[in-house]
């Protein structure tokens, strides 16, 4: 770890202006107003696929996906590919090498978990879906939602989920991280030692190098306090990060992304315990673990990525 006064770098000093948000051009097919959808990037472009939302007059579970290209602000809809998911919201997606986008799972109309569990597969260099045959699936368990979804070496890793109760029906909320073999299509309970996360859904993940970020989430609500947890994923081994500075407020739904240049985790959005929409800006600086508020960002934080459930 470097100390806290340490030198910054030229690349760092540059981007200096992280917290100054600015519109983003938008031109060709847009896709319409939603929530719960996900967006997953590879190369110079961004991919979005599903969630919940409409035109104005028709809202409902969505299915179109669309690739929006950063160098000329141009949407495009994908949604003619033939063999893609049905319509969902909170579902799991992640980005590949060679190309690949991966989905699974989410929450049907009803706000239930899917009956169609398989696991989807997008080629962008083809632009063809394909749905995968998957072994060993009687390890997975219920069919929740909300999970979260990255790729490391070979292997996609889905932690957490859950479903909601529904009446005298309690809820039931995952802790559990299970990995699909993208060599063998197998999928493996990942035995986890250390201090786990407690059990969670619509949380936020990032893998950097050999470590899997968890932030926030919740058994619907967030919980009392916005936590982190850090898995070394060679020996697997789970900390629970003892962060310096003003950590965000508690919220599920949120985004977190990892950037190399100034080695932090950003956190926006979400919603709170009293379901209200966030738009504030959080840095977690992974060489010191000390969180910064970097204040507001654009408003309609809640439910980014994760509403539908």
């Amino acid at each position: 770890m470097h100390s806290a006064g340490a030198a910054v770098s030229a690349a760092e000093e540059q981007a200096q202006g992280f917290a100054t948000w600015g519109n983003v051009t938008s031109r060709g097919e847009v896709p319409c107003l939603r929530s719960g959808h996900e967006v997953a990037v590879l190369g110079n472009k961004a991919y979005l696929f599903g969630g919940y939302g409409g035109d104005g007059s028709k809202f409902g579970h969505l299915s179109d996906f669309y690739s929006y290209e950063f160098e000329t602000g141009k949407w495009r809809s994908l949604s003619h590919i033939p063999g893609g998911p049905s319509a969902r919201t909170a579902f799991s997606m992640c980005a590949a090498p060679k190309n690949f986008l991966y989905i699974w799972g989410g929450a049907d109309q009803n706000l239930e978990g899917l009956e169609d569990q398989a696991v989807y597969e997008f080629d962008a260099h083809h632009l063809q879906w394909r749905r995968l045959e998957t072994y060993n699936r009687g390890i997975l368990g219920p069919s929740f939602f909300g999970r979260s979804a990255d790729y490391h070496r070979g292997r996609l890793l889905f932690f957490g989920g859950g479903m909601k109760g529904r009446g005298q029906v309690k809820g039931h909320f995952s802790n559990e991280l299970v990995a699909l073999d993208l060599a063998t299509l197998r999928w493996e309970a990942v035995r986890t030692a250390g201090e786990r996360p407690t059990a969670r859904y619509k949380h936020q993940t990032c893998v950097v190098g050999d470590a899997l970020w968890v932030t926030g989430g919740g058994d619907y609500f967030p919980g009392a306090a916005f936590d982190a947890y850090v898995l070394d994923l060679r020996r697997c081994v789970w900390r629970r990060v003892a962060a310096a500075g003003p950590a965000p407020a508690p919220r599920a739904a949120h985004r977190m992304e990892y950037d190399p240049v100034t080695r932090a985790l950003y956190v926006w959005g979400g919603f709170n315990a009293d379901a209200a929409s966030l738009a504030d800006f959080h840095r977690l600086d992974l060489r010191t673990l000390t969180w910064a508020p970097l204040g507001a960002g654009p408003g309609g934080g809640g439910n980014g990525g994760g509403g539908g459930g």
